[in-house]
C-alpha cells in the first residue's frame, strides 16, 4: 500500500481506464491455486503466449482491498521497466464489470513444490538459487519496495531462474517508518517487529528469507521460534551446517541487528560463488 489515504471513485477510475489488455484476449485454463483474496490460473493470449493470470473478483472488494489492488498494479508496472531476470516478468492487467485480470510470464514451479517433490534438484542448485533469491531481494530493496511475504510459494523457478513474484502485499519503503494495516503474511515468515507492532521494513523481508533458508536446509520444516526467545533460535539453527553463521545474521529478533540483502548477497558470494 503505497499509502493508506484514498478516494474510493479516484482508485476506482484508475483501475477501470489504465488497463492495457482486453478482457476477450485473454483465455483461461487451469486453476493453480487459489486464496482469500484471488484465484491463479494458467492461460493464453490472443497471440498464442502461455501466461499465468491472477484473477480478483471485484464485486466485492472493500476501499482498502482496492487500494491494495492498484498499489500492486503500480509495483508490477513500475518493475515491469527493469525487466530483472529474477523478478516475475509482469505483462499488464484487464478489467472487467465483475475482475481484475494480473497477467505474468507463466511458471511451473514454486520452490516450495521443490522442496517437497523434488529435493535433488534443490541439492544440484542450492546455493545458486539462494543467491539468486538473494539478488531479487537486493534489487526490490535497492528499488524501495518491501516484498513482505517472501516465502517459497512466492518463488517461482523458470528456465531454471529464480523469480520471486506475488506483490500483492508490498509497499514502498518509507524511510524504516512502514506500518501495514493489519496481519498479513504467512507464519514463520513474518518477522517479530511485524507480529508486535505491525512495523515492516526491508530488514522484514530477510527475516523472511532466514526463515525460508531454514526450510530448505532442513527438507521442508519451518522453523519455530517464540520472538521473545531468540537463544531458542539459536539452538535451532546450531544444526544447519555451514549456513549457521548467516541464518543467525538474518534471524535477529532485532531488525536493526538483521543483515540487508546486500550485505546477505556480499556474504554469500565471498563465501561460495566460487564453487558453483
Amino acid at each position: 500500500m503505497i499509502n493508506n489515504k484514498f478516494d474510493d471513485n479516484t482508485i476506482i477510475e484508475k483501475v477501470e481506464n489504465n488497463f492495457n489488455y482486453s478482457c476477450k484476449s485473454i483465455q483461461k485454463n487451469q486453476m493453480i491455486k487459489k486464496s482469500i483474496y484471488s484465484k491463479i490460473y494458467s492461460g493464453i493470449l490472443d497471440n498464442n503466449e502461455l501466461v499465468c493470470i491472477k484473477t480478483i473478483n471485484r464485486q466485492f472488494l472493500t476501499l482498502i482491498e482496492y487500494n491494495m489492488f492498484y498499489n500492486e498494479i503500480q509495483i508490477n508496472q513500475m518493475l515491469k521497466s527493469y525487466n530483472h531476470d529474477n523478478i516475475i516478468n509482469y505483462k499488464g492487467y484487464s478489467c472487467s464489470k465483475n475482475y481484475i485480470d494480473l497477467i505474468f510470464e507463466l511458471g511451473n514451479n514454486t520452490l516450495d513444490d521443490l522442496i517437497m517433490n523434488n529435493p535433488l534438484e534443490i541439492q544440484n542448485n542450492f546455493k545458486k538459487y539462494i543467491i539468486e533469491i538473494l539478488t531479487g531481494l537486493k534489487f526490490l530493496h535497492d528499488k524501495n519496495i518491501i516484498h513482505g511475504d517472501i516465502k517459497g510459494d512466492n518463488i517461482l523457478i523458470i528456465n531454471n531462474k529464480i523469480k520471486i513474484c506475488d506483490f500483492g502485499i508490498s509497499i514502498i519503503n518509507n524511510n524504516n517508518n512502514n506500518k501495514l494495516l493489519n496481519h498479513i503474511g504467512t507464519h514463520p515468515y513474518i518477522a517479530p517487529e511485524v507480529i508486535k507492532d505491525l512495523t515492516i521494513s526491508c530488514k522484514s523481508d530477510m527475516w523472511a528469507f532466514g526463515a525460508l533458508l531454514y526450510k530448505i536446509i532442513n527438507n521442508g520444516y519451518d522453523i519455530q521460534f517464540t520472538i521473545k526467545n531468540e537463544n531458542n533460535i539459536k539452538k535451532l539453527i546450531n544444526y544447519c551446517g555451514e549456513w549457521n553463521d548467516l541464518l543467525e545474521k538474518c534471524l535477529k529478533i532485532n531488525p536493526d541487528e538483521r543483515i540487508s540483502s546486500e550485505k546477505a548477497l556480499e556474504y554469500v558470494r565471498l563465501k561460495y560463488e566460487a564453487n558453483i
